[in-house]
């Protein structure tokens, strides 16, 4: 019986024992399936409907563009999206895990943790998502919300173009266009309740990474009974407050 599983990058379950039981997506199954049954049109269609740009994709050539397609599909945790996609437009196709037992040396999890670390700072180029909060003048149980990015270290946020924030249905399901300003890339917005914000960030090379933050409000009796308050004043654009607060 398997203890201590979890997923790892590229849809590999592993444990802590040293003999591991590992099951794994056939990746060389899904590229060969792909170049086999795509044209490089249906290629074409198929990142439009999956929302990634076919042009975006290093290398020319229908192979090379499906090897860029499902490492892209890696990176991002969007694997499962492109196999669900591939199946039902090929369903003939044969996708299954195939299940292998490895034996792992001392070690090897934790460097394995180390390079899924990496490969996120390194998408992200370590630019982050946070929020902060403070009690809304006049309104019990309403807090004021600023939600932006931060740059870790030597990172620059001159790097970014702009944010697009979205934070679904109790705010009309609108996208919140932010452009850098002066180095400040954030939203403002009130809530009575927590909620799942997302964001596009857009490089100014044109690289993109889609990052997301659950906007709690965990803090909020700490700030309550301090008065401490974070949220700046250079917000240029505010999302409006939907009609639950939060969703």
């Amino acid at each position: 019986m398997l203890s201590g599983m979890a997923l790892s990058k590229g849809g590999i379950a592993m444990t802590s024992d040293s003999s591991t039981q590992v099951t794994q997506l056939d990746l060389r199954a899904l590229r060969l399936g792909m170049s086999d049954t795509f044209s490089t049109d249906e290629l074409k269609v198929a990142c439009f409907d999956l929302g990634i740009k076919y042009d975006g994709l290093p290398g020319e050539g229908l192979e090379t563009k499906v090897v860029e397609l499902i490492g892209y599909a890696q990176r991002r945790g969007r694997l499962q999206d492109l196999v669900a996609y591939v199946q039902q437009e090929r369903p003939n196709l044969k996708l299954s895990p195939k299940v292998q037992t490895v034996t792992t040396t001392p070690g090897a999890l934790e460097e394995q943790r180390a390079q899924h670390r990496y490969a996120l700072r390194n998408d992200r180029r370590d630019i982050y998502l946070v929020h902060t909060l403070r009690p809304s003048p006049g309104r019990a149980g309403w807090y004021d919300i600023l939600i932006y990015l931060v740059a870790h270290k030597d990172a620059a946020l001159s790097t970014v173009s702009y944010a697009e924030f979205f934070l679904g249905k109790y705010w009309d399901n609108r996208i919140y266009k932010a452009t850098n300003d002066e180095g400040f890339v954030g939203i403002g917005t009130k809530a009575y309740g927590p909620v799942l914000c997302t964001c596009r960030i857009v490089f100014q090379d044109d690289h993109e990474v889609l990052l997301d933050r659950y906007i709690d409000l965990e803090m909020a009796d700490s700030v309550s009974r301090t008065g401490e308050t974070r949220v700046g004043r250079r917000v240029r654009y505010k999302a409006p407050l939907g009609p639950h607060g939060g969703s």
